[in-house]
């Protein structure tokens, strides 16, 4: 499928994070500790985003041809910055997350805010569920997507907007297969709930692709994301909707090609 119009003139995802985060200094680069090097804290991260992607990987295998398992080691986990609020998967084989012990003590007390959390442990846990497992998932399905159609074309043809809403639609399908359901479903509704309550007002309005486009470097600063974190919470609402079989999902992504969306 050719890409159209609108997505043609995207800057290519990559590129558009990269830019982003190095205007905030945050450095998304291979040149970091080694997984013997890290934290006690920062080791327990990868230990719990290895066993989600794994979690992850099973369904993909059992499913398809394709497998993420190369994203399912130590030393490709990267939770070795500080100072910012990240998840994110940007096509080079490295999955990054931030620990809650790397934020700063503002960024942890709005963190507090988004959840409305009445204590700081409380937020601890609200924020580690949601980074490190559910998002994390969807990191997952970010690789499938390049997996299964490669990085480069993802970034030719795809919005940041559809593929952040894809995998997330994906991720609710994967709990929804493997009997979690009930479960993630309804931490994710119970996390987003404040968070769209208290944003709606200022990005309700211009929730859009567009919007997305001309304003990624406010909304997705991560040094204070909460622009973004409004908009995975649309999208997780968007996705309790939609969300079909798992195996219907995968497939439909390798499809992508020929289909118009």
């Amino acid at each position: 499928m050719s890409p159209s119009r609108s997505e043609r003139g995207w800057i290519p995802v990559i590129l558009l994070l990269a830019w982003v985060a190095g205007g905030c200094d945050f450095r998304v680069t291979r040149d970091r500790p080694t997984f013997e090097d890290l934290d006690p804290h920062e080791k327990s991260v990868v230990e719990i985003v290895l066993d989600e992607l794994r979690g992850f990987n099973a369904q993909v295998e059992s499913r398809t041809d394709l497998s993420i398992a190369k994203v399912i080691d130590r030393e490709r986990i990267n939770v070795s910055f500080e100072g910012h609020i990240f998840s994110g998967n940007l096509g080079d084989d490295i999955i990054h997350v931030a620990p809650w012990e790397n934020l700063s003590s503002g960024q942890q007390e709005l963190v507090q805010t988004w959840f409305q959390a009445s204590t700081p442990a409380s937020a601890k846990a609200t924020y580690e569920k949601l980074f490190y497992r559910f998002l994390t998932v969807s990191q997952g399905a970010k690789q499938y997507m390049y997996e299964a159609l490669t990085a480069e074309w993802v970034y030719s043809n795809r919005s940041l907007y559809n593929v952040e809403r894809d995998t997330i639609r994906e991720t609710l399908s994967y709990y929804k297969t493997i009997g979690k359901q009930t479960e993630m479903w309804n931490f994710a509704t119970n996390a987003c709930k404040p968070i769209l309550s208290q944003y709606a007002e200022v990005y309700g309005p211009s929730f859009s692709k567009a919007y997305l486009t001309a304003h990624f470097q406010e909304l997705a600063n991560p040094k204070a994301p909460t622009g973004y974190m409004y908009y995975i919470c649309r999208w997780v609402e968007i996705g309790k909707v939609d969300a079909v079989s798992l195996t219907t999902e995968l497939l439909w992504v390798q499809d992508l090609p020929s289909l118009r969306e």
